[in-house]
């Protein structure tokens, strides 16, 4: 019989109501030593991590100042035993104000009529669709609004860093 096949239902005879409090009681208790073991591993771990992220930052800063370019843009720094071996992934986010910037140029330079909303999505600010790219790739923008475009858009690097044994 598994621990909730054996509590009784509401409505149900109290005759083995000892049997089931003890089931309740002890299925309660594990339930607490369970939460409280894994609150205090999580604390355990969080603990840990706090070093080892400050130790991967500083591995990342040392094998971007000092390791060697790859054809591949990655930079390579090797040891005796272990490599640092560091890529960057692109990340972008977008800039509202910039992006509201960029609308606005396009509502007053009238080149793009009829297709700002196909562009843009708006709320309290505004944010490029996806398909927008596409459009705009495909008209000719003033030098003025292709600055602003490029502005909406920002990129950053993310770094990856992966530790390994150097093979014999």
């Amino acid at each position: 019989m598994s621990a909730i096949a054996a509590v009784p239902h509401a409505g149900e005879s109290h005759v083995f109501f000892n049997q089931h409090s003890q089931c309740i009681d002890y299925l309660a208790n594990l339930f607490i030593e369970l939460e409280s073991k894994a609150s205090k591993a999580f604390d355990n771990a969080f603990r840990l991590d706090i070093p080892a992220e400050d130790l991967k930052q500083t591995l990342i800063s040392i094998a971007d100042t000092r390791g060697y370019i790859n054809a591949d843009g990655s930079k390579n720094l090797r040891g005796s035993q272990y490599e640092l071996i560091l890529t960057f992934a692109p990340s972008f986010h977008i800039d509202h104000q910039a992006t509201a910037r960029f609308r606005y140029a396009l509502i007053w330079e009238k080149n793009l009529k009829g297709l700002i909303s196909e562009i843009f999505e708006g709320s309290m600010r505004y944010e490029l669709r996806p398909e927008g790219k596409d459009i705009l790739s495909s008209v000719k923008l003033s030098d003025r609004a292709m600055q602003l475009y490029k502005k909406c858009r920002v990129e950053s690097r993310i770094p990856i860093l992966k530790v390994r044994a150097v093979a014999e």
